[in-house]
């Protein structure tokens, strides 16, 4: 069955942006190119995953540098396949507003499916000796129910790990090292 590439297009921001006319949305040719389209296994694809942050970062440039100097992007580009790029918290073509509920990226959501695919995952735990128990840790904290229940205003996962630059605790750039978590 393949995908309803085009349909989510249509529903995402850079699908609506198009609609409305605006001249900087995105569209296929993008990022798959228009006459050289490679899969995503080729590795000079500008959707292979070690390509999709510089190709969004054809218009999201802040946002790429933030990704390469985080602990997902180095891990990308040191091999390591598990290691997620935007596409993965963001989705491929339906990719909407974080203010959109419905976002994969928004409120409960990054705990329960966008960090937790990862973070809540035993094998990629052991895989990688991640702290288990967090992602349930949150939500049954104030925030999981807070955002549960609906208040948008609730602390999820990125308000304190950042979107972006996500670094260990231990990287004293890092949101929440113990220099910088208060």
């Amino acid at each position: 069955r393949l995908p309803q590439s085009f349909q989510e297009y249509a529903l995402s921001v850079h699908g609506e942006g198009a609609t409305r006319g605006v001249a900087a949305a995105a569209s296929c040719a993008d990022c798959h190119s228009v006459h050289n389209l490679k899969s995503s296994a080729d590795p000079a694809s500008p959707i292979n995953p070690r390509n999709v942050a510089a190709t969004c970062g054809q218009c999201h440039p802040d946002i790429q540098i933030q990704y390469e100097r985080s602990i997902h992007g180095r891990a990308l580009y040191a091999g390591i396949k598990d290691s997620p790029t935007c596409t993965d918290c963001h989705g491929e073509h339906l990719i909407l507003s974080p203010r959109n509920p419905e976002a994969r990226v928004s409120g409960i959501s990054q705990a329960e499916e966008t960090c937790g695919r990862c973070h809540d995952d035993p094998l990629i735990i052991a895989k990688y000796g991640f702290e288990a128990g967090v992602v349930g840790s949150y939500l049954d904290s104030y925030h999981g129910w807070a955002n549960r229940a609906g208040d948008g205003r609730a602390a999820s996962c990125m308000d304190c790990h950042t979107a972006h630059l996500v670094l260990p605790k231990a990287d004293s750039a890092s949101s929440i090292s113990d220099r910088n978590i208060v």
